[in-house]
């Protein structure tokens, strides 16, 4: 055998080597952890790479609940037409409560952690709310009345 060929053989190996560990991180786990692979990590927090409002069917409402962890609650009612709402928690215990009135308002609430709690109530036209909560026992409720009002709430922390 000439030099070469003991070079060749070790580059075979570190490459097949290389795809099963490619392959193992990409495998579905089932574990206790929550799967940020689709927040950002910003100032040390994670956040939702992108607030979700769906848009609804001409006149009709939409609302889309995206739960992953255990024993969370989302609960919704809406009364209009053109509204959107969306509900993610991330995490367990998490209660998320919204009451929408009125027409083409967006609605959506994040919460990450556990044992957190929110309350929307929006009525009016065209308004936009977006709810965060980052953390551990967080509490907020927010009742708005009014057209065209864009109100954002970011809460990090624990109680």
């Amino acid at each position: 055998m000439n030099e070469k060929s003991p070079r060749l053989l070790c580059a075979i190996v570190v490459a097949t080597l290389a795809t099963q560990a490619a392959f193992a991180q990409s495998a579905q786990i089932d574990s206790n952890y929550t799967d940020l692979s689709t927040y950002l990590l910003v100032g040390g927090k994670a956040l939702p790479t992108a607030l979700v409002f769906p848009s609804p069917a001409t006149g009709g409402n939409l609302s889309v609940i995206t739960q992953v962890g255990q024993n969370n609650v989302a609960t919704v009612d809406v009364q209009g037409a053109g509204n959107s709402t969306s509900q993610i928690q991330s995490g367990a215990f998490n209660v998320s409560t919204l009451a929408v009135t009125g027409d083409l308002n967006r609605v959506a609430t994040t919460q990450i952690g556990n044992s957190d709690s929110v309350s929307l109530t929006v009525s009016g036209q065209g308004d936009t709310v977006s709810q965060t909560q980052i953390g551990v026992g967080l509490s907020y409720s927010l009742t708005e009345i009014g057209n065209g009002k864009s109100i954002s709430v970011l809460q990090i922390g624990a109680k």
